[in-house]
């Protein structure tokens, strides 16, 4: 196993990700209701034909789909909830404190007795 200490920039990164956990429901739905938008918005010509899905349902579900913001924020989702299922006890309770409580990383440290 590598013991190596992670970089500043590694470590800022990981913890941007633990705090946007809380928030993925929001800004899932943000982002679905942002490709809704841009169905209503969309002016139909009549007469022509085109090669684009007509039904609403239809276009959305092919939007929700090909939407690449939409489907990290369900991998990173799925991703979290499946790390939450595997940590220990003591490494979930971090986690959660991490990113629901928003205490810091020292104030955890505090609460866990852990030595530097």
């Amino acid at each position: 196993m590598n013991n190596k200490p992670l970089s500043k920039l590694y470590y800022n990164l990981v913890d941007d990700r633990i705090l946007s956990v809380k928030n993925i429901d929001k800004e899932i739905k943000r982002r679905k209701l942002e490709l809704e938008t841009l169905h209503s918005s969309y002016e139909r010509i009549e007469g022509i034909k085109s090669n684009r899905i007509s039904k609403p349902t239809e276009w959305i579900i092919e939007r929700y789909d090909s939407d690449v913001r939409l489907n990290s924020l369900f991998l990173l989702k799925e991703s979290a909830e499946y790390t939450l299922e595997v940590l220990d006890d003591e490494l979930g309770k971090m986690f959660y404190m991490r990113c629901y409580t928003h205490l810091s990383w020292e104030e955890i440290q505090n609460v866990f007795s852990f030595k530097r």
